[in-house]
């Protein structure tokens, strides 16, 4: 398991519930990125709600082609919003997927 670079902040995965935070709260996601070369994590948002603050790659030691990708957000004002990340790699069988956050910024 690779830890947050952030320590203090919450962090999601799972897409199943609706995030609920305060505006001002920073809050991360996290996702592993199997064991492929030549892989990424992808995200769009509203610029408007929720604003990019960092995005870290962290290689395990010792070292190995998997890792994990994590983003940090700040929320911005009061409203409803999506996060969507995707994932692919562009080796042989390309593989994708996609998560959608919904989030409500009280």
């Amino acid at each position: 398991m690779t830890q947050c670079p952030w320590p203090d902040v919450s962090v999601y995965s799972d897409p199943s519930q609706t995030i609920e935070i305060k505006t001002g709260d920073e809050f991360a996601f996290g996702f592993d990125t199997a064991e492929r070369v030549g892989l990424s994590w992808d995200e769009t948002h509203d610029e408007t709600m929720v604003s990019l603050l960092d995005k870290e790659y962290i290689m395990p030691q010792p070292l190995s082609v998997s890792g994990k990708t994590w983003f940090l957000f700040k929320a911005l004002k009061t409203g409803s919003t999506q996060v969507t990340f995707i994932y692919s790699h562009g080796g042989a069988g390309p593989v994708s997927d996609r998560k959608v956050f919904n989030i409500d910024i009280q």
